[in-house]
């Protein structure tokens, strides 16, 4: 693809995100897990012209925003999924399967005396678990660098 002409600058941007039309169309191409050079291709572009696009603090932002909804979303459907797992095991707990009803006190502690954790109950015990919580991000978005978000937008 050595004879691909760079577009970029040419095709329309999105006054949302201020990407260009085949900039956008990249960014769920790579989260698809497309190489660069998969993506370029499928966009007719060289790609040295990607890996610029993916030193564009817009386009980071944009796929880095995208990367949180995708996470949001799985999280969502993974959450529903629990629920119906945790129906599922009540079902079997009701039908008296030991075998299920044993996995679920293991898994809660209670065989081994350790229950689930609690947080704080009082107001100033659960502000300052946040200010931790807070700390820690910051200390993690340090050590990680300027690139990588430490917390979520």
């Amino acid at each position: 693809m050595t004879g691909k002409k760079d577009t970029t600058r040419q095709d329309a941007t999105d006054a949302n995100s201020g990407l260009s039309v085949k900039q956008d169309a990249a960014i769920p191409l790579l989260l698809a897990g497309e190489t660069v050079s998969e993506v370029a291709s499928a966009l007719d572009v060289h790609r040295s012209t990607v890996h610029r696009w993916m030193a564009l603090p817009e386009f980071v932002a944009t796929l880095n925003s995208r990367r949180w909804e995708a996470r949001e979303a799985s999280e969502a459907r993974l959450h529903q999924l629990q629920i119906a797992a945790l129906d599922a095991i009540e079902r079997a707990v009701e039908n008296g399967d030991a075998r299920i009803a044993l996995a679920v006190l293991k898994g809660t502690g209670l065989l081994e005396g350790k229950p689930l954790p609690i947080g704080p109950a009082e107001v100033k015990g659960v502000e300052s678990q946040v200010r931790d919580r807070e700390r820690q991000r910051e200390l993690l978005g340090v050590m990680l660098g300027p690139d990588v978000p430490a917390t979520p937008r």
